[in-house]
């Protein structure tokens, strides 16, 4: 009679490996976020999350202050997680020195990733086939970006006349300071001045409130550079 083997030695399937690719990825995530990403029930998607955290592929941020709060658990890679993915093509070394980091990262960083990826399903759902949409950790082995890298790059899959191609996108939280976003918008400017192609950058925002607050920064900084850069 055959013996079954232990969920916590089975080989990782096809979907628990796209699992761990949506975490590296994105970072962090939720079960309702990937539900949505995948057109999968919740359940669905918590009951593979879960072999995952068995298998200790994955750890769980969930706490009294989550359940306070409403929150649901947030969802990041563990080292086991992290040796799978270092064997494969896609991933970069330097990503997952960061990544293993995960475990003690602030909720205001684990807040910004699944903004991150809220605006990758946003895309998904306004524009469906219309763009590429790669994340930061996807863009740590290209050449030519701006250092910090942008959240993400959105590329239109067909050149429109008249439209940017592609989009550099960053997240902002009403929490990230008046300097910091100054200085974040003054290195998209210099890497516009010596840019063969310039792109649109797109700025998420939280709060309308923000959104002016940072249009009118931005424009100031263009006030100062002969550069037709959009934000």
């Amino acid at each position: 009679m055959p013996q079954t083997i232990p969920s916590y030695r089975r080989p990782l399937n096809p979907s628990q490996i796209q699992l761990l690719q949506t975490f590296y990825k994105f970072r962090f995530t939720t079960s309702q976020l990937i539900a949505t990403s995948q057109h999968k029930q919740s359940r669905v998607i918590q009951s593979r999350l879960q072999i995952l955290l068995d298998q200790e592929y994955i750890g769980r941020n969930y706490d009294n202050s989550y359940r306070i709060k409403g929150k649901p658990a947030t969802y990041y890679l563990l080292p086991r997680g992290i040796q799978y993915l270092r064997g494969q093509t896609y991933t970069s070394a330097q990503v997952l020195k960061a990544i293993n980091n995960d475990k003690t990262a602030s909720e205001q960083f684990i807040d910004h990733c699944l903004h991150i990826f809220a605006a990758y399903l946003a895309f998904k759902r306004l524009y469906p086939d219309v763009f590429k949409f790669f994340s930061k950790s996807e863009l740590v082995k290209r050449s030519g970006l701006p250092k910090p890298l942008p959240d993400a790059i959105v590329s239109r899959n067909v050149a429109a006349i008249g439209v940017s191609t592609d989009y550099f996108l960053d997240s902002y939280e009403p929490a990230t300071a008046y300097l910091v976003n100054r200085k974040r918008f003054r290195q998209y400017i210099e890497y516009a001045e010596n840019a063969d192609t310039l792109p649109t950058i797109l700025l998420i925002c939280e709060t309308t409130a923000l959104q002016g607050k940072l249009l009118r920064l931005a424009n100031r900084g263009l006030d100062n550079s002969y550069v037709s850069l959009k934000f």
